[in-house]
């Protein structure tokens, strides 16, 4: 509880703005996907980052570290335009 705290004393103007407009920019792309097929590939491809990324972060993994932080910018740009 007291991190919580930490974080809420250190966190400015401009930083609570940064986190509206990315929260605003998710929402959008949700909102704009909703109700279509192109959901489900997201979905997937987040749940694919968010696993690839949590493996990397815990396992002292090196090459593998590297092969993640490399390649999935290209993935998020490749993997729709391929289901596309």
């Amino acid at each position: 509880m007291s991190d919580i705290f930490w974080i809420l004393s250190h966190l400015s103007l401009s930083g609570v703005v940064d986190i509206l407009l990315v929260a605003a920019v998710f929402f959008g792309i949700l909102r704009l996907f909703k109700g279509t097929q192109a959901i489900q590939l997201l979905r997937g491809v987040i749940i694919f980052v968010f696993l690839a990324v949590l493996l990397s972060s815990i396992l002292p993994l090196t090459a593998f570290g590297w092969l993640i932080n490399s390649i999935i910018p290209a993935l998020l740009v490749a993997i729709p335009v391929i289901f596309q």
